[in-house]
């Protein structure tokens, strides 16, 4: 998929816009967001060419969210909207760690996830740490690299060939939005809807 972005406001009057320099572009599904990825959006951007990762974060990124009951209700959560969608069966739903907990805890929480997931497979937005821990004890391999510097072994994961996509930018303003600007592997799970 080459580059892209992610980005939580709506997209839908940008898509030929994004076109011209990215492929992809990843979107939020979780109903606290403010603008989350609708099924019109996702068949707009599909429509363009560009394919859609799908990320679900559910309210702020502390460190307490982070047990495996609320990842039962994330994955329980995610599955619904992401039927409702359309989301193709077997793609990733990628669910973000944005902050620095423990591997063991971060594992508890993807384990409630896993429960209740469903067709879909589990992505991770994390630090280089959480990735290659849910990597080896889980076996999730779709795996997205937070921009994050400064986090445990981000160098190591960058460098291990592991990353499904690495955030390479943030904060960037275009179109009026704000977005980061991420980098894949060409197997990062991203899907159209072909109408």
């Amino acid at each position: 998929m080459g580059l892209g972005i992610d980005c939580d406001s709506s997209c839908i009057n940008h898509a030929q816009d994004i076109l011209k320099d990215y492929t992809f572009v990843a979107r939020y599904i979780a109903p606290t967001k403010n603008e989350p990825l609708t099924k019109e959006e996702a068949v707009h951007l599909s429509i363009y060419g560009l394919f859609v990762v799908t990320v679900y974060q559910s309210g702020p990124s502390i460190p307490s969210k982070y047990t495996y009951e609320q990842g039962v209700i994330d994955g329980q959560t995610a599955a619904e909207v992401a039927v409702s969608i359309g989301i193709p069966p077997g793609k990733p739903i990628y669910f973000v760690i944005d902050c620095d907990i423990s591997a063991s805890q971060a594992i508890q929480y993807l384990q409630g996830v896993e429960n209740r997931i469903a067709e879909y497979r589990i992505g991770v937005y994390a630090s280089g740490a959480i990735l290659f821990a849910v990597r080896k004890n889980l076996g999730i391999y779709f795996l997205w690299l937070a921009g994050a510097t400064g986090w445990p072994q981000y160098e190591e994961f960058k460098n291990s060939g592991y990353a499904s996509l690495i955030q390479i930018e943030e904060n960037v303003q275009m179109f009026g939005l704000n977005v980061d600007i991420n980098q894949s592997n060409n197997n990062a799970g991203g899907w159209q809807i072909i109408t």
